[in-house]
């Protein structure tokens, strides 16, 4: 008797869970976009650029922080300032929080283990030269959760004193394809590295292998001069 109760309550438990998944499965749940890197949520972020998962993200066959092919300039682009780049991989970010985990996954990516909210946040911090200017974010990413996305941000510190998310850009909630990248919107942010420190982050909206941090790369323009400038070094 007490076999056919246990046998009766499998059944049911597992028809519920069933029904659960075709639940999850079938809908899209819209999160909210964060509001901010820091616990307080005091500062509002630019909305999504998502230009890097649709053609109508392309300038002349072109991403907007790509610089022209030699093949473009012969086909006629309009030639333009050359962008400079550094790009991190996921697999050298670190939690913020050092109570959360993050896991290596492969081909760069990482995940978020455990953590909520900005206990969530991954970062690594970058080096440009003084007076360049940041014009771009892009953010690589893996996201199979049709439920959440992956956010990348550029953070601007003055250190003890403030913070600013300059720019961010995001995997949409509903893409599910796995790898994939996005193009922030254009900003004009000129370096000062005397009055502040700049990091990159990643905030995935939630702690699963589902949704990786794969890179994030800046797009900016080096100050005139500086990639030619080499000392006059004399031997005595």
């Amino acid at each position: 008797m007490r076999t056919h109760q246990l046998s009766k309550l499998f059944w049911f438990f597992l028809f519920v869970g069933g029904l659960f998944v075709l639940i999850i499965a079938g809908a899209v749940i819209a999160l909210p976009a964060p509001a901010g890197t820091e616990p307080e949520g005091a500062e509002a972020i630019p909305a999504e650029n998502v230009v890097g998962q649709a053609a109508s993200g392309l300038i002349d066959g072109r991403f907007p922080d790509d610089n022209p092919t030699a093949a473009d300039l012969a086909a006629g682009a309009a030639p333009a300032a050359t962008f400079s780049y550094v790009t991190i991989a996921g697999a050298a970010l670190q939690p913020r929080n050092s109570a959360n985990d993050i896991v290596y996954a492969s081909n760069g990516c990482s995940y978020m283990a455990t953590g909520s909210s900005t206990g969530l946040l991954s970062v690594a911090d970058f080096h440009i030269p003084d007076g360049s200017v940041i014009k771009y974010l892009r953010l690589y990413y893996y996201d199979t959760n049709a439920a959440a996305g992956v956010d990348g941000f550029l953070t601007r510190y003055a250190p003890g004193t403030a913070t600013s998310d300059l720019i961010s850009a995001g995997s949409s909630n509903a893409f599910t394809s796995g790898s994939g990248f996005v193009v922030s919107s254009e900003i004009t942010e000129t370096v000062n590295n005397a009055s502040y420190s700049y990091v990159l982050i990643g905030w995935p909206d939630q702690a699963s292998s589902t949704l990786r941090v794969c890179g994030l790369r800046v797009a900016y323009y080096a100050p005139p001069g500086w990639a030619s400038f080499i000392p006059n070094v004399q031997r005595p």
